[in-house]
């Protein structure tokens, strides 16, 4: 994954988001939220993070994951204003889904119903420009 300026950013299962700029790895995480990030499953860990369609002007990400308890948690956070290769551990916004994560749940139903809420109200949205 990358943000426009050449860095790739490797997701880490645990809950770490590493910086990857010119072809070495920053002794420093990008994001570190281990402490709070289930990933004793398959399907459970840091899942996914996207940059705001104006991240260069705001700093905005998300990072889906799975808590502690296995819920799904889609959250924004901020790069640092001081350091572009880290950023705030404390999320901005913290939404929950009503319900565990359903990954390969026979309840398709409550599954798309998870998918939609999260992706619906919380997910970045991506413009062509």
């Amino acid at each position: 994954m990358a943000d426009g300026t050449g860095r790739l950013f490797v997701l880490e299962q645990a809950g770490r988001v590493q910086v990857v700029q010119n072809g070495q790895v920053l002794p420093a995480p990008y994001l570190d939220i281990t402490d709070r990030v289930g990933s004793s499953g398959n399907e459970q860990g840091l899942l996914g993070l996207d940059f705001h369609p104006r991240y260069t002007e705001n700093g905005f990400f998300y990072a889906n994951y799975t808590d502690r308890n296995g819920d799904t948690v889609i959250a924004r956070f901020q790069v640092s204003p001081d350091d572009p290769n880290r950023a705030d551990p404390d999320p901005f916004i913290r939404p929950r889904p009503p319900f565990a994560a359903q990954h390969g749940s026979r309840d398709e139903e409550r599954s798309r119903i998870s998918h939609r809420h999260a992706s619906d109200r919380f997910a970045p949205r991506h413009f062509s420009a």
